[in-house]
């Protein structure tokens, strides 16, 4: 139906005509339907890192999983993916080297 706005649902309907889905409905199942996604930030928080960490981590460790999706907003992860990365990767270095003093 051109012109007919569509539902979220793929239904066909309108939630805004026929009541079938309402923001506080919305905004209750997006954490369902996103939980298994991460970004740098989640990553972050995961690993108790800063943002900027993580993103090294990303970049720097070659068998950090791939980003399933990248999005405009930036990529996106598999939370199982980045929990079992973790699991393999207990301890890390820290993100600096420690400058070495000249004696």
């Amino acid at each position: 139906m051109r012109g007919e706005p569509q539902s979220l649902l793929g239904t066909g309907a309108c939630p805004m005509r026929d009541n079938t889905l309402h923001g506080q409905e919305l905004a209750r199942m997006l954490p369902s339907m996103t939980d298994h996604l991460v970004g740098l930030s989640e990553i972050a928080s995961m690993l108790g890192l800063t943002r900027q960490r993580a993103s090294q981590l990303v970049r720097d460790y070659q068998d950090f999983p791939p980003p399933v999706a990248e999005l405009a907003a930036g990529r996106v992860w598999e939370t199982a993916a980045v929990e079992t990365w973790e699991k393999a990767h207990p301890e890390r270095p820290p993100g600096r080297r420690v400058k070495e003093t000249g004696s």
